[in-house]
């Protein structure tokens, strides 16, 4: 929990699909925004479906990396978690920008950290790294 509050103190609310969620994010770890994309594994019957996910996302990574196809976005990392992002600071389709439009360093300090969630609120997120295209 730490990890994601530390590391990812702001975010907002792009969009949703079938499997995931998208938010743009600060990242403090390397002073910059980037999406990330959440995965609830538990949700998901077919556990194929997040290999391919995955697969999919290092693939068209890979291809944007290598200027073959410069219309994906670069994968940055992947790592799994107990919890869901907070909708405190990361927003949710209702509200989509909780503390605002865009990271504040001087706001953000004097912010409380969202509170972890109880025990019995834990399950399966998989987070996926990407670098944030804003056109």
């Amino acid at each position: 929990w730490e990890y994601l509050a530390d590391r990812f103190p702001w975010g907002a609310f792009l969009s949703e699909g079938t499997f995931k969620r998208v938010f743009r994010v600060w990242n403090s770890g390397v002073g910059a925004e980037e999406a990330v994309s959440v995965m609830d594994v538990n949700q998901i019957d077919d556990r194929n479906i997040v290999g391919n996910e995955l697969a999919v996302s290092v693939m068209l990574s890979s291809l944007a990396r290598r200027y073959i196809c410069p219309n994906f976005v670069r994968m940055r990392g992947v790592f799994t978690a107990s919890f869901e992002p907070p909708a405190s600071h990361w927003g949710c389709a209702e509200n989509k920008q909780p503390q605002g439009k865009q990271f504040d360093a001087c706001t953000s300090r004097i912010r409380r950290q969202p509170r972890q969630p109880p025990s019995d609120q834990h399950g399966l997120f998989q987070y996926i790294r990407m670098e944030l295209c804003k056109y």
